[in-house]
């Protein structure tokens, strides 16, 4: 047996990558993932843009500080690769973390008066004519700039729900003790009743042109008013009543808070996540168009 022992060939152990072609490969998966180099746009929402979506693929891939740095730093073009070799020529590359580079590039990319300008669009904002998952992707890339004013979550649904339309706004208001996700779950499902109530009545419509249509808003005709203040003279005031809608699965015996089955994304209609964390919604980040109107 100690002959056989002997002259067994060894078996030899596969060779460690090199780390020029780690690296390689990190930036390949950076790429793979929708990362995008980046060439110093001068407009700030495309500077957040690009750091948002690097900060979300970095934790996906699980690189460590120092690799964050050199994967970002190998994606900068034109004039932001001129700042950077500026900057690491005054700064040790390796001690380099992923927060103080992030901080020395909004520095550089983001000044205080476009931060002021941005904070007060977000106190302005409003949904306007949009679609509530523009309104919320607009709402979330601005919130940064007014973070003292949206410092408790009371605050920021109250400045979340003072922006939506009028007939969301007024259902939304009695719901302000909800986490925010459930808060835009509720607006996204306001929001679809709304437009199948529309679709409805076109439908309708369209096959008797005779009848009358009765949109969801309330008329604002003086023949109306009158007819509301005589019935409430007539009757006695009640204090209003507030359904009980699950907005995740429809039911009428409990809230969306307390809904024991999975939460589905109201934009791309999935379980698993929230409209807040949709990786559908958050394309609209990438082109930086976003409506802040």
């Amino acid at each position: 047996m100690e002959l056989f022992r002997g002259t067994q060939p060894s078996v030899a152990t596969p060779a460690a990558p090199s780390q020029k072609y780690a690296f390689a490969r990190m930036c390949s998966d950076y790429s793979h993932l929708g990362g995008k180099p980046f060439k110093g746009s001068k407009s700030v929402l495309e500077v957040q843009t690009w750091l948002r979506a690097s900060e979300r693929i970095f934790s996906r891939m699980d690189l460590s500080d120092h690799h964050r740095v050199l994967v970002a730093s190998s994606m900068l073009q034109e004039r932001a690769l001129d700042w950077y070799e500026l900057f690491i020529a005054k700064v040790d590359e390796s001690s380099l973390s992923w927060i103080q580079l992030k901080e020395r590039f909004e520095l550089k990319f983001v000044h205080e008066s476009e931060k002021a300008n941005l904070a007060r669009s977000f106190l302005e904002l409003k949904q306007g004519k949009s679609s509530v998952s523009d309104y919320v992707a607009s709402f979330n890339a601005l919130s940064k700039y007014g973070v003292e004013f949206i410092n408790t979550p009371r605050k920021k649904n109250l400045r979340f729900v003072d922006g939506l339309k009028k007939y969301l706004k007024k259902v939304l208001l009695l719901q302000l003790k909800l986490s925010f996700e459930e808060l835009v779950d509720s607006a996204l499902c306001l929001e679809a009743v709304e437009k199948e109530r529309d679709s409805g009545d076109n439908v309708e419509v369209s096959k008797n042109p005779n009848k009358k249509r009765f949109p969801f808003h309330k008329p604002n005709s003086s023949n109306h008013k009158k007819k509301k203040q005589a019935t409430s003279s007539s009757q006695p005031s009640s204090a209003p009543s507030v359904q009980r809608v699950c907005y995740n699965c429809g039911s009428l015996d409990h809230f969306l808070h307390s809904c024991p089955k999975p939460r589905i994304c109201r934009y791309c209609k999935k379980e698993g996540h929230r409209v807040s964390d949709c990786p559908i919604a958050s394309k609209g980040f990438k082109s930086g168009k976003l409506n802040v109107a």
